[in-house]
């Protein structure tokens, strides 16, 4: 590759694997610990649990910011005889988080040295780390101005990024885990280390040996990176960056970027920042 091309700005979430500080003894039904045998997945390491579990709270909490924003639109249309409507957004975003919240309630994600089991009432399922085909993650960042409302919204789902990772397993079944855990920052790290220590030797043999690599709408190969109309040299490649749950990628001497790319739709998105490294 090219020398003037510079590195790719590392994401928050490209840390080294590092197992979340739990106590020594994990508290996990006896369903969860014969899975982790019966597939060998080693120590349990860490249990993840939703932020909001007991569905009155979630009730309670929709209830608390829907009052307080109508109290505070009445009290704004009382005293000023002006109608604020970005306060009709405080009870839709209560409703919106709360069916959000609603839906992982009883989620409960165990991990372990070599994988994790994902329980949802009576559904459970377990990932080894070398039987995961490919992960998607999604950056976002949300905004809720909902006037005094907002201090009860905000401290669950407003104003910071958030990520939620869909993960497919080589059977074609996928899992997806959203930042209504407790600590999923910390799993989602775990997981994308997990996949770029299984995947990156094999993305290197594959581009040592001539061959096409796609990545989503993107392919690296030894001539340079495609994006499905055309592929420049490395030589061409100016930088590469992620900017706003976007990749971009700057080509030399063009004013417009020559591709950018959400990053939901790239899998394998450290494995793929890695490689053009």
């Amino acid at each position: 590759m090219a020398q003037p091309m510079q590195p790719v700005q590392p994401l928050p979430s490209m840390q080294p694997m590092q197992p979340m500080q739990t106590s020594p003894a994990i508290d996990m039904p006896s369903e969860i610990y014969q899975q982790a045998g019966m597939y060998q997945l080693g120590t349990s390491i860490a249990v993840y649990k939703p932020l909001l579990g007991n569905p009155l709270a979630i009730i309670g909490m929709m209830v608390g910011i829907i009052i307080a924003d109508i109290l505070l639109f009445y009290i704004i249309l009382t005293l000023t005889n002006y109608i604020f409507y970005i306060l009709i957004a405080g009870p839709i975003a209560a409703v919106a988080y709360g069916i959000y919240a609603f839906i992982d309630h009883n989620l409960r994600v165990y991990q372990f040295t070599n994988g994790i089991v994902r329980a949802k009432g009576q559904q459970v399922a377990t990932i080894r780390w070398d039987q995961i085909d490919a992960i998607w993650i999604r950056l976002i960042r949300q905004r809720y101005y909902i006037g005094l409302a907002g201090v009860f919204a905000s401290a669950l789902a407003s104003s910071r990024r958030t990520q939620s990772m869909t993960v497919r397993r080589v059977d074609g079944a996928s899992f997806k885990f959203t930042n209504m855990l407790k600590g999923h920052v910390q799993l989602m790290q775990n997981i994308e280390q997990a996949v770029m220590q299984a995947h990156m030797p094999r993305a290197i043999a594959a581009y040592q040996s001539g061959q096409v690599i796609p990545f989503g709408p993107l392919t690296v190969s030894r001539q340079g990176m495609g994006n499905g109309r055309e592929t420049i040299g490395w030589h061409e490649v100016q930088n590469v960056d992620v900017k706003r749950g976007y990749l971009q990628v700057k080509r030399t001497g063009k004013t417009f970027n020559w591709a950018s790319v959400d990053v939901s739709k790239i899998p394998n998105l450290l494995v793929f920042v890695s490689l053009v490294n």
